[in-house]
């Protein structure tokens, strides 16, 4: 006839069917169980000081699941590659924790590793989105202004020029880099991945001014594939650089210098003479 006796380790139920003496497994705890007399006492304690319980011990799933959490909340945070780490494991640590409830712990911490790494893999992609073309942007903008600085530098080395020269300035910059005020690199826009050598690559040079020009006319401007035809950095004859867009303004800037130049030829050659 069957009976129950509570599991010495456990102290969980146990329906026997066996005599008493005979060793059977229980069923929550795994451990081997003596199957005592039908009316014998408790095997260890009594009614008034119960058996006390092992304190359990930390089982590998535990630290699995706290593995888990800790990666998915980093990657939340810090690093995106260790949200999928943290998904696994909380999976991996889940899965054990279902299957063997006394054996393996650390279900709580799975779940959240789980769902922190679900987070992540949902607002990473969208941050990245976001930040990308930002961060794209502004190298553009450090660019341009190493660009206006190089139009900054070649315009002092003009100034200095006219001054040894009658007051006008160069027919070609080449002469720039022949007498050493200027380098190479400095005719190279960083946006246009030009090599220094070719110091027509990257900007156009309006030749045929003096410093006593029109101080609105443009000296020096750059080609429209350097920044993807948005616009370009524009030198004027005062020494300021701007960075003008659309690329059509500077065409229109650039066709009013030479039209001002142009008049300035013909009254010129309407003075008379100097007896």
């Amino acid at each position: 006839m069957p009976f129950s006796f509570n599991c010495p380790s456990c102290q969980r139920l146990i329906a026997a069917e066996v005599s008493a003496g005979t060793q059977v497994q229980c069923p929550m705890c795994g451990e081997a169980v003596t199957v005592p007399a039908p009316n014998a006492p408790p095997a260890v304690g009594d009614a008034e000081h119960p058996p006390s319980l092992p304190a359990p011990a930390v089982s590998p799933a535990s630290g699995m699941a706290v593995a888990a959490l800790v990666c998915s909340l980093v990657g939340l945070f810090l690093c995106p590659p260790l949200t999928l780490i943290g998904v696994v494991l909380g999976v991996i640590a889940l899965v054990r924790s279902s299957r063997e409830p006394r054996r393996y712990g650390g279900s709580g911490l799975a779940i959240g590793a789980i769902c922190a790494g679900g987070v992540a893999l949902l607002v990473w992609p969208f941050l990245l989105a976001i930040l990308l073309p930002s961060f794209s942007r502004a190298r553009e903008m450090s660019k341009r202004l190493v660009c206006a600085a190089n139009m900054k530098g070649l315009h002092t080395s003009m100034q200095i020029y006219a001054q040894g020269a009658g007051g006008g300035y160069m027919d070609d910059m080449q002469v720039l880099i022949d007498t050493g005020q200027v380098t190479a690199q400095q005719f190279v826009c960083p946006s246009s991945g030009a090599v220094p050598g070719d110091m027509r690559a990257c900007y156009i040079y309006i030749s045929g001014q003096t410093p006593a020009d029109d101080p609105r006319n443009v000296v020096l401007y750059e080609k429209p594939e350097n920044h993807a035809d948005e616009g370009g950095n524009v030198l004027f004859l005062d020494g300021h650089v701007d960075y003008i867009r659309p690329y059509s303004r500077v065409d229109e800037l650039v066709a009013e210098t030479e039209r001002r130049l142009a008049q300035a030829q013909r009254r010129q050659a309407a003075k008379p003479n100097a007896p």
